[in-house]
């Protein structure tokens, strides 16, 4: 998907002069997306300990064309519109039934019995309880991501700096892990992910704090570890120069937070979105921004190394001497 996007900005003619080679180019690179839930159904009763074929099952359940075709309690089912929010409900459902009834029934009948009852269970379950919530959870996150982000009013930019300089506390916790299915139901609703590039911006205001670490130390062996971490740091892999540099030194890390803030207030300000649900937080991002976005993108991207770096003059860093 971003190979499509970088022809059309250098090679417009080239895509109308291959319209269907790029269909199927695109097609393949959505295909991950249109099965997503599938997967994580599967991952997530593997995780649980739990048969990944029902969790495929329960997973695939909600997102079946034929549930338009039927109403229930007066009101007209609608696939996918719980979202990845029912499908994780569902499968933890259904694999905590599926392990209890496994445990109580005879071992002769487990074959049989314990697929059965627990799909059957589960899907009438899934349908007229977690459905309804997952959906109200995604209209409440669609709401949420209007009334912050997407309006045109100072609120998207203090919400923006929030988010931006709070990352690298979740990225340090592994939390950022649980943002996934919040990612994948934003890019749903709105067709672009605005959140991910804003939280990305925590990264690049590390790059920019780390830069004047690198420009400034005498210790040669932190000299190396930043000659290693700041490429790949730019381009969206943050961990080497978090656990590396700037968290051990204690002041760059604030310097990088407050460079992130910085860069997820542009970033807010601009509503640049990608077209994926997440992916790496830096450079390698630039493909996939929306069409028209990626000199904004590199505006805000800009601002979070110039004000990392910057503040990072002014908190200044302990220089290890070993």
């Amino acid at each position: 998907m971003g190979l499509i996007n970088i022809i059309r900005l250098v090679a417009p003619g080239l895509v109308d002069q291959f319209p269907e080679l790029f269909k199927l180019f695109k097609l393949i690179g959505s295909t991950v997306f249109a099965y997503l839930s599938i997967m994580i159904g599967i991952n997530t009763a593997k995780e649980l300990g739990a048969s990944t074929s029902i969790g495929a099952v329960m997973a695939g359940l909600l997102a079946m064309p034929g549930l338009a075709d039927i109403t229930l309690f007066g009101e007209k089912l609608q696939p996918n519109s719980g979202g990845i929010f029912a499908v994780l409900m569902v499968v933890v459902f259904s694999s905590k039934l599926e392990l209890w009834f496994r445990s109580i029934v005879k071992e002769s009948l487990d074959l049989i019995l314990t697929p059965f009852v627990t799909i059957l269970v589960s899907a009438l379950v899934a349908i007229i309880v977690f459905q309804p919530i997952g959906h109200y959870l995604n209209q409440l996150l669609a709401q949420g991501v209007s009334l912050s982000l997407l309006n045109h009013g100072g609120g998207a930019v203090v919400t923006g700096a929030a988010l931006g300089g709070s990352f690298l506390f979740l990225l340090l916790t592994g939390l950022h892990q649980g943002l996934i299915p919040i990612h994948t139901e934003i890019l749903n609703t709105f067709g672009l992910n605005y959140l991910f590039p804003i939280l990305a911006m925590g990264g690049m205001g590390q790059v920019g704090s780390c830069f004047w670490v690198y420009l400034r130390t005498k210790n040669q062996r932190l000299k190396k570890t930043l000659m290693g971490a700041l490429p790949v740091g730019i381009f969206g892999v943050g961990e080497p120069l978090l656990f590396g540099v700037s968290l051990p030194l204690g002041k760059p890390f604030i310097a990088g937070c407050i460079g992130g803030a910085a860069g997820g207030a542009l970033m807010a300000y601009f509503q640049v979105g990608i077209i994926i649900p997440f992916g790496t937080a830096g450079l390698s991002l630039i493909p996939l921004v929306g069409d028209g976005q990626i000199i904004k993108f590199l505006i805000a991207v800009l601002g979070a190394w110039v004000v990392g770096f910057i503040a990072s003059i002014l908190i200044g860093f302990t220089d290890p001497e070993k």
